[in-house]
């Protein structure tokens, strides 16, 4: 058995996955170890093929440098002269790359409303459909009986609709697929994807690249995104708000915290302590506003959102260790001093 791949360590990374034992520093060092362990046999493509203009991929190499070792990413893409926006509701590219799916959902949406209506227009929901519009797929689907099957982010053509059924046409296949119009809600419309829908891809058109400035996205994301293009002269970057950063930041802790307190849960069921009366992340964000400092060593607590990563020196120590993370057993300490608890109890 032979086996194929094709991979660049530089794009999109597995979402909530990352072994605890390799630290950012050797991370890229341990993937390349793994893929020359797996794969004896490699070829590298050093030349882009995907941009057209030679002075864009002359500059390839430094934009890739600056992405990945700068911090103000706004300010390191003005300085190869991209195009920005802020006001989402001017946004016309027929082509977005988001980080959200939500966002995906309101970018589809205005632009949807400024593109030209085709004949015999069905409104299904709170979207207008007519034949010749493209519907990309988002969730799979077979019908063993009827031999239908979907394919996720394949584009179909409507060919057509009404309040009962829909018919859309696989070009790959050369045939069309009726389905009864409950299955509307497996396609979304074209305009905005998500990055991980488009990596891959090589596009032409105008893109509008979102969420490039937020704290969910690390470098990973934003080098992607930018290299679907076949000419940088047609990117446009979207700046959000410093009031949007700000609301997406505390998001971004909490959701940290949450898996904290999940972490915690599956240690005291694991070792069988009992989890009722459980801290959850009113308990702890209190207790964080509440307690500035370690009591121990009165270090500082911090927490930091940078590339993607929430990283922080804030821990739950039980105060008997003989009981769960349970309310009235529980105080916030330093990384520091609970490892030197912990190696004294």
């Amino acid at each position: 058995i032979r086996f194929l791949a094709t991979g660049d360590l530089d794009q999109l990374q597995p979402f909530d996955f990352w072994p605890n034992n390799i630290g950012d520093d050797i991370r890229r060092s341990y993937l390349e170890s793994c893929v020359n362990f797996v794969f004896r046999e490699q070829i590298v493509l050093k030349e882009n093929k995907r941009l057209l203009e030679k002075n864009q991929k002359e500059m390839l190499a430094s934009l890739k440098k600056d992405i990945f070792s700068e911090d103000d990413i706004i300010s390191t893409l003005s300085k190869y002269n991209f195009k920005f926006s802020s006001d989402i509701n001017e946004t016309n590219t027929l082509v977005n790359i988001c980080y959200f799916n939500h966002r995906t959902v309101e970018v589809n949406s205005i632009i949807h409303e400024k593109v030209k209506r085709g004949d015999k227009v069905v409104r299904i929901g709170d979207i207008d459909y007519w034949p010749g519009l493209e519907l990309i797929c988002k969730k799979h689907y077979k019908h063993k009986g009827k031999g239908i099957r979907l394919f996720v982010n394949f584009v179909y053509k409507l060919v057509a609709i009404n309040a009962e059924i829909f018919t859309i046409r696989d070009e790959n296949e050369k045939e069309n697929i009726t389905l009864d119009i409950c299955h509307i809600d497996k396609f979304s419309l074209p305009y905005a994807n998500t990055c991980h829908s488009v990596q891959g891809l090589s596009i032409n058109g105008d893109i509008t690249i979102f969420d490039i400035n937020i704290p969910h996205v690390d470098k990973f994301f934003i080098w992607t995104a930018l290299t679907r293009c076949v000419d940088f002269g047609k990117v446009t970057i979207f700046i959000h708000s410093n009031n949007e950063i700000d609301i997406l930041r505390r998001s971004r802790m909490k959701l940290y915290w949450e898996g904290k307190i999940n972490g915690y849960k599956r240690q005291d069921i694991i070792r069988g302590r009992n989890v009722e009366n459980f801290i959850d992340i009113k308990w702890l964000i209190n207790m964080i506003n509440i307690n500035r400092t370690c009591i121990e060593c009165r270090m500082v607590f911090e927490t930091n959102v940078k590339d993607g990563i929430v990283s922080s020196n804030i821990t739950v120590d039980r105060i008997d260790n003989s009981r769960g993370h349970v309310l009235g057993n529980c105080r916030l300490l330093c990384i520091d001093c609970n490892r030197k608890r912990a190696n004294h109890y």
